[in-house]
């Protein structure tokens, strides 16, 4: 007799964990697009598609951005007692916490003097 893929327990979590990222992905699309309340108000499908397009270009950029200071982190500390790899792999590029989705924004052109072209890093470590 054959089990139906829903009780086997390995793909179960497994499924699981993608449904988690897809909705952390989700979570953070939606505080991007939080104007009239994450909703569409365009007739045209044209319309729609532009501006759904343009949430994904957001998106892609926030998660290249972490990535890559991640990436510079992990350089940075990976030799340091304190460090832990393994939990070092389950942190999400989707944070949002240095992210002003609210306010005033001023762009000025600031040239970044760092072999990386990303900015110096401040890395604060917590005592437990």
């Amino acid at each position: 007799m054959v089990l139906p893929p829903y009780t086997d327990g390995d793909l179960r979590k497994e499924v699981q964990k993608m449904l988690n990222k897809v909705e952390s992905i989700n979570s953070v699309a939606r505080l991007i697009f939080f104007g009239k309340q994450g909703r569409l108000n365009e007739s045209k499908i044209e319309r729609q598609l532009e501006k759904v397009s343009c949430l994904n270009i957001l998106l892609s950029t926030l998660i290249i951005r972490n990535s890559r200071y991640l990436e510079k982190v992990y350089q940075e500390v990976k030799d340091e007692q304190w460090f832990d790899e393994e939990e070092f792999k389950r942190v999400s590029p989707l944070g949002t916490s240095h992210v002003n989705f609210l306010g005033r924004y001023i762009l000025e052109y600031a040239k970044i003097s760092t072999d990386d072209g990303l900015r110096k890093l401040e890395i604060k470590v917590q005592e437990y």
